[in-house]
């Protein structure tokens, strides 16, 4: 019988992924709250790369992903060296209608790397 209790005291609390994800529950546990910043993170980078894509032509626009925006640097990374070139010739074009998204309002420099 005292096994059984012994068991029953090193149970740990049971939780959705929901509620390890949240904010409020990952304080206490580091890898839950580096699991929950890595999903933020993701989710950020994916709107900012949907945004990126909405000003380019569809047929271009699976070229290029937002690797990162650092300050008023913007990080895209590019399919190949020659889609990074083609950007980099629309970049004055483009930065005054990125400027008007609130998530790209503070870009003044735009750096594009191929990832191939």
């Amino acid at each position: 019988m005292w096994i059984v209790l012994f068991i029953e005291s090193i149970r740990m609390p049971v939780r959705n992924i929901d509620e390890i994800l949240d904010n409020r529950h990952s304080r206490r546990n580091t890898a839950a709250h580096q699991l929950g910043s890595l999903v933020n993170r993701t989710q950020q980078r994916t709107s900012w790369t949907d945004q990126f894509r909405a000003l380019l032509p569809p047929e271009e626009a699976s070229r290029f992903e937002v690797a990162n925006i650092h300050g008023q640097r913007l990080t895209v990374h590019a399919s190949s060296a020659a889609w990074a070139t083609r950007l980099r010739f629309r970049i004055p074009e483009l930065l005054p209608a990125l400027r008007r998204l609130a998530d790209f309002s503070k870009i003044e420099k735009v750096s594009i790397r191929a990832t191939r």
